[in-house]
């Protein structure tokens, strides 16, 4: 059986957060708090965590242990759902206009 997943969640944006290249979210609950940066590629899984939008993977840029930064998925416009997996199991849901 799977591990249950850590009680982590995608916060709320920011007021007024406008999609640009690169998105950093708040988020809680990362349980391994070494900061990683990405060096060259933009992994859609780091160390369990996903994050899709409209169910299409994002890279991930940076993960730290209260923020996610991220590239969206091209083609992205209105009203998106924003959903952080860990190993698979949704543990937040969220919705951005773009």
């Amino acid at each position: 059986a799977a591990p249950p997943a850590p009680p982590a969640y995608l916060c709320s944006p920011p007021a007024g957060l406008t999609p640009g290249p690169f998105l950093t979210l708040p988020v809680s609950g990362v349980e391994d708090a070494s900061p990683w940066t990405s060096p060259a590629s933009y992994p859609a899984d780091l160390r369990g965590w996903s994050i899709l939008f409209d169910g299409r993977p994002a890279g991930i840029v940076s993960l730290t242990r209260d923020a996610v930064t991220v590239l969206p998925p091209p083609g992205l416009s209105g009203m998106v759902e924003v959903e952080t997996t860990y190993r698979g199991r949704r543990t937040a849901r969220h919705y951005l206009n773009f």
